[in-house]
């Protein structure tokens, strides 16, 4: 290896550090863009999973509003704890997603 660099030598390896910055910089955008597009989803689910607990809370009530009224609601009372059911997995889903798109550090 020789031990002197010419200008032309130095100039070149400057560009082609200058060229691999610029494709991790590029990268590294693509990455954020992926990110927030990430974070955005997450927020979304959330939304979506506090409507649906909302409803199903709903739904409870309307069933035990029909009870006081002799209906027969044991179908209606079994759907809804399937359905709450179904909702802690969700849940638990969301804030999986929820944990994985938070920033590092």
């Amino acid at each position: 290896m020789p031990l002197f660099v010419t200008n032309r030598q130095l100039q070149q390896q400057l560009n082609e550090l200058n060229s691999k910055m610029d494709a991790i910089m590029t990268a590294q955008d693509d990455i954020n863009a992926a990110d927030a597009a990430i974070e955005s989803e997450v927020a979304d689910l959330g939304t979506q999973d506090a409507a649906i607990l909302a409803a199903q809370q709903s739904f409870a009530a309307t069933i035990a509003g029909l009870q006081g009224q002799g209906v027969n609601t044991a179908q209606l009372v079994a759907d809804t704890a399937a359905l709450l059911k179904a909702q802690g997995a969700d849940d638990a889903t969301v804030a999986a997603l929820t944990a994985a798109a938070a920033p590092a550090g």
